[in-house]
């Protein structure tokens, strides 16, 4: 019975031992797929479109231009105003800018999700956002980067598409 019950047990460690290389494995290989994803997002894009997309169906196209930026470091900064925005800056008695966006920080992809969190240190034109996590939605055709945002109740509400240049 001794030498059974040591062969029964030596099977357990070693099946022990093999699933947690195997869980090391895929640990490593998701390891290998963040890094991948985060490296396709390193570099400058400039805006394509700007959709907002309402719940009652009305898509609203944004004439926006702007820029984003991640850097290998885990940085990232993004940029944007209305096209016409200088016309409307003329009109304003203050000439406090009230549209656009601004914002820096750092991100971090979750591949599972499809997602890339920026983490906002700064903005000028949202300081009560500062500190806070804005998730976005991300895919890759080549060069084109597409973000989306989406409400609590995971319906998209706006998409920014992204050229690398």
């Amino acid at each position: 019975m001794k030498l059974e019950g040591r062969i029964v047990w030596t099977l357990v460690v070693l099946l022990v031992v093999s699933m947690s290389s195997v869980g090391d494995e895929a640990s490593a290989q998701r390891a290998d797929s963040v890094e991948a994803v985060r490296q396709m997002f390193v570099g400058n894009y400039e805006l394509v479109t700007y959709e907002l997309f309402r719940a009652d169906g009305e898509v609203v196209s944004m004439d926006y231009v702007g820029r984003i930026m991640y850097d290998a470091g885990g940085n990232m900064s993004a940029i944007g105003m209305p096209n016409a925005l200088p016309e409307l800056d003329r009109a304003s008695s203050d000439g406090r800018v009230r549209r656009g966006f601004a914002y820096f920080g750092t991100f971090e992809i979750d591949t599972e999700a499809g997602s890339v969190t920026h983490h906002l240190i700064g903005s000028p034109q949202a300081a009560r956002s500062v500190g806070e996590d804005w998730v976005r939605y991300y895919g890759f055709d080549g060069d084109m980067l597409t973000l989306s945002i989406k409400n609590d109740e995971g319906r998209v509400t706006g998409q920014l598409t992204w050229n690398r240049y």
